[in-house]
């Protein structure tokens, strides 16, 4: 959204997302404004870092980190499941 934003964009890049030092989800020229999904199979219950990398062909742009934690099924979402 910056005045650099548009030449930013145009880079050959690469987004990609990683959960506790495993890469997820890769998306190749991922545009601005990106919704990601990471699959509930990926954050099991407990605590995880999750960072998302943003890789230009020339080199490293940008990332960003985060910690999430993952609250254990209660009984009853336990019993819904079977």
């Amino acid at each position: 959204n910056g005045p650099t934003a548009s030449r930013f964009l145009a880079q050959p890049t690469q987004l990609s997302v990683w959960v506790d030092e495993r890469r997820i989800v890769t998306v190749d020229r991922p545009g601005n404004r990106k919704r990601l999904t990471v699959p509930a199979a990926s954050l099991p219950p407990g605590e995880h870092r999750v960072a998302v990398n943003w890789l230009s062909e020339f080199g490293p742009a940008a990332v960003g980190a985060f910690r999430v934690t993952v609250p254990k099924p209660s009984v009853a979402t336990a019993e819904v499941r079977r």
